[in-house]
């Protein structure tokens, strides 16, 4: 398969995620997935609680309800955090330089994404309901429809599948932007259109105009849209049909040149794919290694069937199946 030398992808993440000891209790968090992301990607880590002054380790933090909205406390000391806080996030996030993804600790008051905790008051047991943290809310501003997960979702192997496809293809592109060329877009627009189409047709469509001949904008003004029109392609993952539909068209080229073993073995694990009881990779990958064997030219340097290193599928398959 020959789609040329993997970029590494520049990620925002939280530096207690493998990186550091800067979590509340004094705790470097050890994750499997982390730890097999790490040497692929350029990280840009962070730690916004130490970064507004608490030290590690510090007592926990927790957001409360206010009139005026969601406050940062520390409940043992009253201390309310959220201007620093606020003023950090702005600050820092705005001063990047471009990224490509972001993964953030789960259920923490300042990176959780979507499942921290909000209480009625800084001593309440109860609580009101969960959302964001104060500084994963500010990533969402700054960079809406990035590839965002957290490092628990990530243990779930559909769900990483699609963050990691979207985080390399978003790393692609941005190598492609660099030469600054109408040639090097359309390159990567075919390279990768088997792949977009499989997760949103009306979105590609839109790419397929950008990357026309009869586009006459500069090349700056066609890669701000074209990376506009990408985040819808990727703001949701592709129905388990689509998946299938391109796995079926990918095996149709080569079916007549297999085995009946190959062939029988195909629609076994089809068949589980498509009733979502095991994730897409494997067959993919199978898929690759025929397209490759029988140098099925129009399919075989598609990037939908490498979207990532394959190193990276090889990683724990909790929550496997496709609706994951």
């Amino acid at each position: 398969m020959r789609i040329g030398p993997e970029v590494r992808p520049r990620v925002l993440l939280s530096q207690c995620l493998e990186l550091r000891a800067c979590r509340y209790d004094g705790q470097c968090l050890h994750d499997p997935v982390m730890a097999v992301l790490l040497p692929w990607i350029d990280p840009l880590p962070v730690c916004p609680e130490e970064a507004v002054g608490l030290g590690t380790p510090r007592d926990p933090l927790r957001l409360v309800r206010h009139p005026d909205g969601d406050h940062m406390v520390q409940p043992s000391t009253g201390i309310d955090v959220t201007p620093d806080m606020v003023r950090f996030s702005h600050t820092f996030l705005n001063g990047l330089r471009e990224i490509d993804g972001v993964v953030l600790k789960s259920r923490s008051p300042s990176c959780g994404i979507r499942d921290t905790k909000i209480f009625p008051g800084k001593e309440s047991s109860s609580i009101l309901g969960r959302g964001a943290g104060l500084f994963a809310r500010e990533v969402k501003r700054v960079f809406p429809g990035i590839p965002l997960e957290d490092e628990q979702r990530l243990h779930q192997a559909a769900i990483r599948d699609h963050f990691f496809t979207a985080l390399f293809t978003r790393a692609r592109l941005r190598q492609a932007r660099s030469q600054a060329c109408r040639s090097a877009l359309a390159d990567f627009h075919h390279r990768h259109r088997l792949l977009f189409l499989t997760a949103n047709q009306r979105r590609t469509h839109r790419l397929d105009r950008l990357v026309a001949p009869e586009e006459s904008r500069s090349p700056a003004a066609v890669f701000r849209d074209y990376d506009r029109e990408l985040a819808g392609v990727f703001a949701r993952r592709p129905r388990l049909q689509s998946q299938c539909n391109t796995l079926e068209l990918a095996f149709r080229s080569v079916s007549k040149r297999l085995s009946r073993e190959e062939v029988r073995r195909f629609r076994e694990e089809w068949i589980k794919v498509s009733r979502g009881t095991q994730p897409v990779t494997g067959l993919r990958r199978q898929l690759a290694s025929w397209l490759d064997r029988y140098d099925v030219s129009d399919l075989r340097d598609q990037v939908y069937f490498r979207p990532y290193p394959r190193e990276l599928e090889a990683l724990p398959a909790t929550g496997e199946g496709m609706n994951a």
